[in-house]
């Protein structure tokens, strides 16, 4: 957004200056420990939904919508969740 305020093509200096910047997160020891401690700190509100997905480097408005399309995609199927995953 900088570049663009700076290069004239948008005039929207409030979108170039409204940056958040996280950083990577360190690779995982014990994913499944990370992951409930990760659950645990979004349900006690210490981060947000959407820190915890960025923290991923993932966009959370792409993932939410992916995981609709899985849903509906799962619901067309009937799918159950419970299949053998061996079948997949």
């Amino acid at each position: 957004m900088a570049r663009l305020y700076l290069a004239g093509d948008t005039d929207d200096l409030e979108a170039a200056l409204r940056v958040e910047w996280l950083t990577p997160r360190a690779m995982q020891v014990d994913p499944a420990k990370d992951t409930k401690a990760l659950i645990d700190q979004i349900n006690a509100g210490l981060v947000s939904r959407r820190q915890a997905v960025a923290s991923f480097g993932w966009n959370i408005d792409e993932l939410d919508r992916e995981r609709a399309q899985d849903r509906r995609r799962e619901a067309d199927l009937k799918l159950t969740g419970e299949e053998d995953e061996s079948d997949a």
